[in-house]
C-alpha cells in the first residue's frame, strides 16, 4: 500500500473540512489510475471559535434550532461526511481517506467497514497518548468518555472517507439552548461528559499529536507516509448553514423524524413527489437524499438500518 500525508496546518473550520474531502478526491482518482492501493492520512486544527457541525445528510431545524436566533453567538457548518452533529470551540481534524477499504483491511464487509477502518485511527491516538476504544455508532471513547465524533463517507466505487473531530475545549454535545427537543432527547454519549483536548493532552503541543498520530495510525496500515503538498480540490465543499430548513429544497413537505437507534431519519417530499431521505446514521452520502443506487445493501452503515431508508421512502408516497 501507498500511503501519503498532508502537512499539518492551523486552519478556519470550513478550510479543514475541504482539506479532508481533498483526501477522499485523491484517493478516488488513485482508485481510477493504478491498481495500487493508497492511504492518505492527515490531520488539522481547526481555529478557536464556537460552532456546531452538522452531519451532510442532517435537517438542520431537526437538530439546533436555536443556533438560528439572530442573538445567538455560534456558527453552523454542515461537513461532507455523513453522522451526528457536534460542537466544537477550535480542536482537531483526523482524516483517513483509502481508495478501497478492502485493500487495507482484507476481511473488510459492508457488515464491518466502519469498525475495520477506525482501527488505524484508534492506533494513532494510542501513540499521540491518547488511549482509545471503539464500542460502535458514532463516537470514539476516552476511558469510557466521548473524545471524538466519526464522520464517514464512500464513493460509488468503494473509496472511504473517514473523518475523527476533537474539540479543543468544552463539550461536544449540541447545547439545550439551541438543541431541538429532539436531540436534546437522544443519549448521544451514555449520559457521561465528553472529553476535550486541554483535558486529555496536557503537555503536548497540537503538531506533536499529529505528528504521532500519523506515526501509529501509518504502521496500523502498514507502510511509511509520504509528504504530499499539493491536495486536489474538494468535490464538495464545505458550507455554512444560515437557514434551518437547510439542506431541504424550497418545496418540501417535511414527514415527522423516524427515531433509529443513533438518533433520527430525516424524511421529507417535494411537490414532485420526489422523496428525500437524510438523518444522523453513517452511512455513503451519495445513497441518501434523492438519488439512492439500486442496491444499498452492499453498503455500509452504522446507527440503523438501509430497511429503514427504504421505509421511509416508502413512507413519502403513502402519505396524503
Amino acid at each position: 500500500m501507498r500511503l501519503l500525508t498532508f502537512p499539518f496546518e492551523e486552519l478556519p473550520l470550513e478550510a479543514a473540512i475541504d482539506r479532508s474531502r481533498g483526501a477522499f478526491v485523491l484517493a478516488q482518482l488513485a482508485l481510477e489510475k493504478t491498481d495500487v492501493p493508497l492511504a492518505v492520512l492527515g490531520v488539522t486544527a481547526i481555529q478557536p471559535g464556537p460552532a456546531i457541525v452538522l452531519g451532510a445528510m442532517q435537517h438542520a431545524a431537526r437538530v439546533a434550532p436555536g443556533a438560528f436566533d439572530a442573538a445567538t453567538k455560534i456558527s453552523v457548518v454542515r461537513r461532507t461526511t455523513s453522522g451526528t452533529g457536534f460542537c466544537l470551540d477550535g480542536g482537531m481534524l483526523f482524516t483517513m481517506a483509502l481508495s478501497t477499504a478492502d485493500a487495507a483491511f482484507a476481511d473488510a464487509t459492508a457488515r464491518n467497514m466502519i469498525n475495520r477502518c477506525v482501527r488505524p485511527l484508534l492506533a494513532g491516538f494510542a501513540r499521540a497518548g491518547l488511549s482509545a476504544t471503539y464500542l460502535g455508532r458514532e463516537w470514539i471513547a476516552h476511558q469510557r468518555h466521548a473524545l471524538a465524533v466519526l464522520g464517514v463517507d464512500l464513493s460509488p466505487r468503494g473509496s472511504i472517507l473517514i473523518e475523527a473531530w476533537l474539540t479543543e475545549k468544552g463539550q461536544l454535545s449540541i447545547p439545550r439552548s439551541v438543541a431541538s427537543s429532539l436531540e436534546a432527547s437522544c443519549d448521544r454519549y451514555r449520559g457521561r461528559p465528553q472529553r476535550s483536548l486541554e483535558e486529555v493532552a496536557a503537555g503536548l503541543s497540537r503538531e506533536q499529536i499529529a505528528q504521532r498520530f500519523i506515526e501509529g495510525a501509518a504502521d496500523r496500515l502498514g507502510g511509511l507516509p509520504q509528504l504530499v503538498n499539493d491536495m486536489p480540490a474538494a468535490d464538495v465543499a464545505a458550507l455554512r448553514v444560515t437557514r434551518p430548513d437547510d439542506p431541504l429544497p424550497a418545496d418540501f413537505t417535511l414527514l415527522p423524524p423516524i427515531e433509529i437507534p443513533i438518533g433520527f431519519l430525516d424524511v421529507a417530499r417535494t411537490s414532485a413527489g420526489s422523496s428525500w431521505v437524510g438523518g444522523d446514521m453513517l452511512a455513503p452520502t451519495y445513497a441518501l437524499g434523492f438519488e439512492p443506487p439500486v442496491d444499498v445493501s452492499v453498503l455500509p452503515m452504522e446507527g440503523a438500518q438501509w430497511d429503514n431508508v427504504r421505509r421511509a421512502r416508502d413512507a413519502t408516497h403513502q402519505c396524503p
